[in-house]
């Protein structure tokens, strides 16, 4: 990412393609969020891209690394761990509920 100053104060905007871009699927963006953001995101270079999918009971996170012909999926370490080459940590996302039924989704975070 390249900052752009402005003529009289500041950076006005950022130029370059991100790191990383996160996606939370729903019902009704499943086909933007798995294929056509997909295409786009490789297209602009980013270097990463995570897909959370927490429509079925068990939630399900990728962390999908920018390749010569498209992206590819993160292999999991022991326990379910994805390392992101980005951040040079490890990441888990896990899903509880409160005692009032409501989903509770935490991301840990390990070396």
């Amino acid at each position: 990412m390249k900052f752009i100053e402005g003529a009289k104060e500041g950076f006005i905007r950022w130029e370059g393609s991100a790191d990383m871009a996160l996606e939370m699927v729903s019902a009704s963006s499943a086909q933007k969020d798995t294929v056509d953001l997909r295409i786009a995101y490789w297209e602009a270079g980013i270097t990463e891209y995570w897909l959370v999918d927490a429509r079925e009971e068990e939630i399900r996170f990728d962390i999908l690394k920018h390749g010569p012909r498209g992206y590819t999926a993160t292999r999991r370490q022991a326990g379910g761990w994805l390392r992101s080459a980005v951040f040079g940590r490890s990441f888990m996302l896990t899903q509880t509920n409160y005692a009032t039924g409501q989903p509770r989704v935490v991301l840990t975070v390990r070396e």
